[in-house]
């Protein structure tokens, strides 16, 4: 009936418009319960439309037989134990806003970039500082590094 299709509807909505969000009494007035046939004395002494014959309480001939699945149990992988893989990048970590910069060696602005990641970073609370100074000194001597690197090169030519 319709009165039964907008009541379950009714209960399968958002809780904020879902039948019975102030208390019992919206249920009980819902058009699906108001008929003569849905008071408690009538619903107590009516008679079932089916009995069902039982041979005891724990008769379940009525039920349809599960069958079994006789499928192996599934089975995840075991954890692989710790390799410390990523054991260099602890405490870093990814922001689109840091790009990596060019560190050709007329370019100065990679440089000036890299000293003002460093301030940047130590602005955003005092335990970061030391992270920052850290990554400052690194990228100052991995650029001095490269430099020197480029020195060699170029007096080898």
């Amino acid at each position: 009936s319709n009165e039964a299709k907008n009541l379950i509807s009714s209960f399968l909505t958002d809780r904020l418009n879902r039948l019975g969000k102030t208390g019992v009494n919206e249920i009980k007035r819902h058009r699906f319960f108001v008929n003569d046939q849905w008071t408690m004395e009538n619903i107590r002494q009516s008679v079932p439309p089916v009995i069902p014959e039982l041979s005891g309480d724990d008769d379940t001939s009525n039920f349809e037989e599960v069958e079994n699945d006789d499928s192996p149990e599934e089975s995840f992988p075991t954890v692989k134990a710790f390799v410390g893989n990523n054991l260099p990048f602890v405490g870093f970590t990814y922001s689109k806003d840091y790009q990596v910069m060019s560190t050709s060696p007329g370019n100065t602005d990679s440089l000036d970039a890299r000293n003002n990641l460093g301030q940047r970073l130590s602005n955003n609370n005092s335990s970061s500082s030391q992270q920052a100074s850290t990554i400052n000194n690194n990228n100052n001597s991995s650029h001095q590094q490269q430099q020197q690197q480029q020195l060699l090169l170029q007096q080898q030519q």
